[in-house]
């Protein structure tokens, strides 16, 4: 079956999702988060774009940018090959190190845009790897804290201090996530409750060490068990937290 089209951002902007083959780990060592740092830097000299939020995580990467439809491929074809060649040069081993072609996402709304970016920066909080966003080295977060220039995009400081006073402000944003929806129109009401129930079962399947989403959708006492916590923190009923399992987080 041919591969079906990406479909292009109004807005140019993308969340971009990468993951190790069979979900393997491929940034366990520091020295290979801040190799793929170094790797993202060199490929924003060769290909035009704008990085807004980024998190490395032991077998998967974040990234929201904005690039042309035409350039985002070459740029994550550049990035992925040359991490590839890296990582299977240092681990003496040979193969596919990604799975499959990189996850992309339309971010259309400003709305979006943040919610998308509260999630990215919230990716080790909620695996109990820091207890700050801005405490982990290899996200935006830290780059946002300390307004360093790594890889983030001048725009993306703009953007930020249009829409909040200070940056109290901006961390006080992201612990809001799970405690109400702020969102303005169903749509962006969809999106917020499927990143919801996305890091929750993520978190869930950490935690349990399960490797399929399909296994918390089948196995009866792990789908009861789930379902309960998920709709206890999100105030969603049962049958829509099912629908977006098996809607919108295949690729968990």
């Amino acid at each position: 079956m041919p591969r079906k089209n990406r479909r292009e951002s109004g807005t140019e902007v993308y969340h971009i999702i990468v993951r190790g083959n069979n979900k393997e780990k491929i940034f366990e060592k520091n020295s290979d988060k801040i190799t793929f740092m170094n790797i993202l830097k060199k490929g924003q000299i060769y290909y035009p774009t704008e990085m807004y939020a980024y998190c490395i995580m032991i077998n998967h990467v974040h990234i929201m940018l904005k690039a042309g439809y035409d350039v985002l491929p070459r740029f994550m074809q550049r990035i992925n090959s040359t991490y590839a060649e890296y990582y299977n040069a240092r681990y003496d081993r040979t193969g596919h190190v990604f799975q499959g072609r990189y996850y992309s996402d339309c971010v259309e709304t400003e709305e979006y845009y943040w919610c998308c970016l509260r999630y990215i920066h919230n990716n080790p909080v909620k695996i109990n790897l820091v207890t700050r966003p801005f405490d982990y080295g290899f996200s935006s977060a830290s780059e946002y804290y300390s307004e360093t220039r790594e890889l983030i995009d001048e725009a993306s400081y703009h953007m930020l201090k249009t829409r909040f006073h200070n940056i109290e402000d901006f961390w006080g944003f992201h612990r809001q996530f799970e405690q109400k929806s702020f969102l303005d129109t169903v749509e962006d009401e969809r999106i917020h409750n499927s990143e919801r129930v996305r890091i929750l079962v993520e978190k869930y399947m950490f935690e349990n060490q399960i490797e399929d989403v399909q296994t918390v959708l089948t196995i009866g006492k792990i789908k009861e068990s789930f379902l309960m916590e998920c709709k206890d923190a999100t105030g969603l009923s049962e049958r829509k937290i099912e629908n977006i399992l098996k809607t919108e987080c295949k690729g968990v």
